[in-house]
This record gives structure tokens, C-alpha cells and sequence, in this order.
């Protein structure tokens, strides 16, 4: 997701979130330097990417042109790593950052790898079971601006720059209803929280911040009003096929698309 509007790094660079789950790149980085010195003014990074290292308990900022250079290396692109989590405890999932690129929202869980992570030669039975949480960051400074531990999984994550809001979609399970959790992004608070269905993951905003959608995986989406969670949340899902989990708004549409793994990945259409 490349952001075209200028933000308030210290290299007035623009961040683009890279994927979160890069289980080859992740398992090697352990000894990669947690910061490096910064590149001077003439040699700054014109666009700035900011990875999820979910098995090094840190998030990294890339030089995107030196790491997609034909002979570009990971170690080349590091322009400063910021360590979240211990190993023991769960790291960083995914990352979305604001349009002004002024913060970022990035997610502490293991998702859903204890589930599918056998089919990545992840070692499920060794994942950690502590440490879960969201952390919300200072892209200027680097720093943590609040974090908020979760007894359930974070699984997603959407911002609404408008409200100044992150909507996060907490898992649960099958005897537990997963919720929507909602942060200010001003105030560092959480709140609101919102129960929904047992495996809430999919969870999208449309580009005007008047529509979300949430999925409950085997329950079915469900739509809100960003401004008012609590009181427009869909008394009765739409139901989907078994196991959907993604949900993503058609960009200046009303449209979304929903898709669903069980064995095969399946998509729809549909208007709000």
C-alpha cells in the first residue's frame, strides 16, 4: 500500500506496508542489527517500507528502491529495525500505517498459524501463547505510543483516518465470540469493543470511512457504520461460504469482495 500523501517521518519519505508473514526471510533475521545509522540527506530513501518480522518480535523500515533493486539485499534495504516483543511472545502480525504517515497500528498474534501454519513448515506446537496486543506507533520518533495487551487474538486491522480510529478484528474461538475492538488514535484509548461471532478475522473500511464489514468465519459478514459500532452492527449476517475470512472494499465502490479458504479460495461480489 503505497501512501502518495507526505508524512512526518524524519526523511519526509512515504511508508508502504510490505507482507507481514514472510516465514523464509523472518527465520533468518535473527541477527540483523535491531537500528542502523540513518542515511544522510543525500542519500535518503525516496520510499520508505515498513515490515512485520513476526518471528523476530520487531518491525523493519526498508529503502522499497534498494530492496527491489535487481541486486538489492534485505541487510542493504534495513534502515532502522524496532524490536516490539521478546521471543518468547508473540510478534508482530501485520502493519497498517495512517494516510498522513504520521502512525502506524501494528498487531501482536500469531493469527491464525496454529490453524495453517503446519502447511509452512511452522513449528505450530512451539508458537508462543502470551503477548498478544496492539501497539500503536510513532513513525517520527520510533517509538511506542501505547500499547494495549489482548486476551484474544488480533487477527486485522483497518484505519479510519477520518474518525482517527483503528478498527481491529479479535479472533475468539469456537465457544467464544471474537469481537471488534476500536482505538483513537489521538487519545491512545480503546474505545469500544464490540462482540460479533465465534472467528471474527476479515474486517475492511471503504474509502469514505461510511462502511465496514466484518466476517465472522462461520457465521458470515456482517456491516456497521464506523461512527457508530455498537448501534449499526447487522443483527444477522449475510451468510457466506464455510471459512470466509477476508472481506475488502472495491476502491470508489460500494463493492466488496469476500474470500473463503477451506480447500480453494472463492470470491464474490457484492453491494452494500
Amino acid at each position: 500500500m503505497s501512501l502518495t500523501t507526505e508524512c512526518r517521518t524524519r526523511w519526509s519519505v512515504h511508508p508502504v506496508v510490505l507482507a507481514s508473514l514472510l516465514i523464509a526471510s523472518c527465520s533468518g533475521d535473527a541477527e540483523t542489527p535491531a537500528s542502523v545509522d540513518p542515511p544522510s540527506d543525500e542519500t535518503a530513501p525516496t520510499t520508505l517500507a515498513i515490515s512485520a518480522d513476526l518471528f523476530n518480535g520487531s518491525v523493519s523500515f526498508l529503502d522499497l528502491d534498494a530492496l527491489v533493486a535487481s541486486d538489492g539485499t534485505r541487510d542493504d534495504a534495513l534502515v532502522e529495525r524496532v524490536q516490539l516483543a521478546p521471543p518468547d511472545q508473540q510478534g508482530p502480525l501485520t502493519v497498517a500505517v495512517t494516510a498522513d504517515g504520521a502512525r502506524a497500528v501494528v498487531l501482536l498474534s500469531q493469527g491464525v498459524l496454529a490453524f495453517v501454519g503446519g502447511r509452512f513448515a511452522v513449528d505450530t506446537d512451539a508458537l508462543p501463547s502470551t503477548g498478544s496486543g496492539v501497539v500503536i506507533l510513532d513513525l517520527d520518533t520510533r517509538h511506542v505510543l501505547a500499547e494495549f495487551p489482548t486476551e484474544d487474538l488480533p487477527i486485522m486491522v483497518a484505519i479510519d483516518d477520518r474518525l482517527d480510529r483503528a478498527f481491529v478484528s479479535l479472533f475468539g474461538g469456537a465457544d467464544t465470540n471474537g469481537s471488534v475492538a476500536v482505538y483513537d488514535l489521538d487519545t491512545l484509548e480503546e474505545v469500544e469493543r464490540v462482540k460479533v461471532a465465534p472467528f471474527v478475522e476479515g474486517l475492511a473500511l471503504n474509502d469514505a470511512g461510511t462502511r465496514g464489514a466484518v466476517i465472522g468465519a462461520t457465521a458470515g459478514l456482517y456491516l456497521f457504520d464506523p461512527a457508530n459500532l455498537s448501534g449499526s452492527l447487522s443483527d444477522t449476517p449475510l451468510h457466506l461460504a464455510d471459512d470466509s475470512s477476508g472481506v475488502a472494499f472495491i476502491s470508489g465502490t460500494e463493492r466488496r469482495s469476500n474470500s473463503c479458504t477451506r480447500h480453494t479460495v472463492r470470491r464474490s461480489w457484492m453491494e452494500s
